[in-house]
């Protein structure tokens, strides 16, 4: 029997006091070196798997893999690694939207049918139950066919 290993993927916001206004001549080697010390206890403890990528007005510091992709193969992760987001999406969604509420470009109380006309039932379910989670929109790992479908690539309008 196989074992499966989810790969966490952690958004970490480094905090190095070098990636600063005052740190412009940190070579990026110095940089890799820093961000790879900072992470090691992580990665040895199993506790951060992941692609880390820090740049700065535009030029890449440190791109870098982390970790094990798949630990029953004994994948390691690369820049290339493709993750499957999932929920660690939602965050950055809401603070967009709430983003766009403070300038006036939307309102959380608005329909999704201003936005997404053909979605099912968007006349019904404003953009504050979507974040909420109390649109009644049916939790799509509880689908019977999710596990089989999950698996291969689909369309928007899959």
């Amino acid at each position: 029997m196989h074992r499966f290993y989810a790969v966490l993927t952690y958004v970490f916001l480094l905090n190095f006091t070098t990636v600063s206004a005052a740190s412009d001549t940190k070579s990026q080697t110095t940089m890799q070196a820093e961000v790879d010390a900072y992470l090691k206890p992580f990665v040895e403890g199993k506790n951060f798997t992941g692609v880390v990528l820090v740049a700065k007005d535009g030029k890449v510091l440190v791109n870098k893999g982390y970790g094990m992709a798949d630990y029953e193969l004994n994948v390691s992760n690369s820049v290339k690694t493709r993750f499957h987001i999932a929920s660690v999406s939602k965050p950055f969604t809401a603070s967009a939207i709430l983003i766009l509420q403070e300038r006036g470009k939307l309102n959380i109380d608005d329909l999704v049918a201003k936005y997404v006309p053909d979605f099912p039932n968007s006349s019904k379910i404003t953009l504050r139950q979507l974040l909420t989670h109390t649109s009644g929109i049916t939790n799509i790992n509880d689908l019977p066919e999710f596990e089989r479908e999950s698996r291969f690539p689909q369309t928007p309008q899959q």
